[in-house]
């Protein structure tokens, strides 16, 4: 995968530089206007408390139009993200024929017609460009994770250092059994198993008249739909079996993060009530905790992803 990554980062900055960095910009602003975003609403809450107990508003507006400047930015990274997906695309579009007319003729004529090569050509030929932005913008979101998780240590440590540490353990456990349950997923989905290949066959046994007709001549209609019928029950409960395992992780991953929610929660409330902490760090705090439970799960989905659709541009 590290190599295929590797390939693919090549291809993008030789097709368009600008619109690479620009990507790498917004991800990682992304990433630091959610951390942000927990700052200006703990201000801005702080600031309206104060302003209702001194009569003053002026704080309360300034960290209002920042916190509303905030949202209208992050709400419109994924526009700009677009906008450079476009240009990337452009750009990948009169490179990448060439790179793959080249290969073609490097191949041997006698080749040219085998079935494997023919497999390599299908593959190369389906929508390579999409396929290298998908990737790209998997890693990108994977990196804006990654750094909205380390800014929320951060910001987490001002208010007590054991809560980044407690959220570090939480966040490698959760990855770990949500890979772990996607993985189960992807294999659910994307991998075919001898039992499902048989009864694919046998299904279009009867979605075909030619062969419909054959085994209607032959009477053996009835023999096939037991043999279809014999295979789609241990597909069926395959998939049970593998929906279940999976949904175990999962469910797992989710107690493990409602034990981070009270224990944030503990710690939060027992700061408020001693003075600690305002209420607006409270409140800011609170959402913050519910709203970063997605991190972990969106990091290994992507990670899952990511290596999965990196072995899809294997053959350009």
């Amino acid at each position: 995968m590290k190599k295929n990554i590797k390939f693919i980062w090549a291809i993008c900055m030789h097709c368009n530089r600008a619109a690479v960095v620009i990507k790498i910009i917004l991800y990682f602003l992304s990433s630091i206007l959610t951390a942000g975003n927990i700052v200006v609403l703990q201000k801005l809450i702080d600031s309206i408390v104060f302003g209702i107990e001194h009569h003053v508003v002026q704080k309360g507006i300034f960290w209002g139009i920042l916190f509303v400047v905030i949202e209208l930015a992050a709400s419109n990274m994924q526009h700009f993200n677009r906008l450079a997906n476009l240009s990337l695309m452009r750009s990948m579009n009169q490179f990448l024929p060439k790179i793959m007319i080249d290969k073609y003729q490097k191949i041997a004529f006698p080749d040219f017609e085998g079935e494997e090569n023919q497999k390599i050509f299908k593959r190369v030929n389906a929508k390579p460009g999409e396929k290298i932005l998908a990737i790209l913008d998997l890693a990108g979101e994977m990196l804006s994770d990654i750094v909205s998780a380390a800014a929320l240590c951060i910001v987490f440590a001002v208010v007590d250092i054991f809560i980044p540490l407690f959220f570090i353990v939480v966040l490698i456990i959760v990855i770990k059994l949500n890979f772990l349950g996607s993985k189960l997923m992807s294999e659910l989905f994307f991998e075919q198993t001898n039992d499902e290949r048989k009864m694919d066959y046998f299904r279009d046994l009867f979605m075909d008249r030619h062969s419909l007709a054959e085994l209607s001549f032959f009477g053996a209609v009835s023999y096939i739909r037991k043999k279809w019928k014999l295979y789609a029950d241990i597909v069926l409960k395959e998939r049970l079996s593998l929906t279940v395992k999976s949904q175990k992780y999962f469910a797992a991953s989710c107690s493990i993060l409602t034990v981070w929610v009270a224990f944030v929660a503990f710690i939060l409330i027992m700061k408020l009530s001693n003075g600690g902490i305002t209420i607006g760090a409270f409140i800011s705090m609170t959402n913050s905790s519910i709203s970063v439970l997605a991190i972990g799960d969106r990091i290994a989905q992507n990670f899952l992803e990511l290596a999965r659709k990196s072995q899809e541009i294997i053959y350009l």
